[in-house]
């Protein structure tokens, strides 16, 4: 969305001072007021969550689990085999999302054209992708799943424009 605000706010270079007008919509996260000791807000957006989805919201469990919150050393984490490969496992898949991700953003600016313009079609362009993949993560399918065949899916789409000959794309 930032993309679509940039091309209306002028001069871009104090776009990084102006907020996103989604932030006023967007409520805090509630694991991180607990954590940060704001347990009255975190019960207060997760009462709304709560009315939200039709359900009864437990204040004394959330309570309850505060005071039995322990904390965990990264040392503590590694020591498991199996949560040390899963948590590589993550990381790399992360690293490789986001790199890909950055090189087809980075890309935007040799496309002809307006870079705001291009930038912000790129926004409208991931949206389906991004609110396909939150309704798929609450089928049957799962995150694990979901995530899989996206990446799936996003890898063959960049090896076939990979295989398109270079003089063939008139408008890069």
């Amino acid at each position: 969305m930032k993309q679509g605000y940039a091309y209306f706010a002028w001069p871009f270079r104090t776009l990084h001072l102006k907020p996103s007008p989604l932030l006023n919509f967007i409520p805090e996260s509630p694991r991180w007021l607990i954590a940060r000791g704001r347990v009255e807000e975190a019960n207060q957006i997760l009462h709304k969550f709560a009315t939200h989805n039709k359900s009864k919201y437990p204040e004394e469990e959330v309570n309850v689990a505060l005071d039995e919150e322990e904390k965990f050393t990264i040392k503590q984490v590694l020591t498991s085999k199996t949560i040390y490969l899963r948590m590589l496992n993550l990381a790399l898949g992360w690293w490789s999302v986001n790199f890909v991700f950055t090189g087809l953003t980075m890309n935007v600016t040799n496309i002809s054209g307006d870079l705001y313009l291009n930038m912000f079609i790129l926004y409208l362009v991931e949206q389906p992708g991004n609110l396909l993949c939150m309704k798929l993560i609450d089928t049957r399918l799962g995150r694990r799943l979901t995530n899989c065949l996206s990446i799936s899916i996003a890898g063959i789409a960049l090896l076939c424009v990979a295989a398109v000959p270079k003089g063939k794309m008139k408008y890069m």
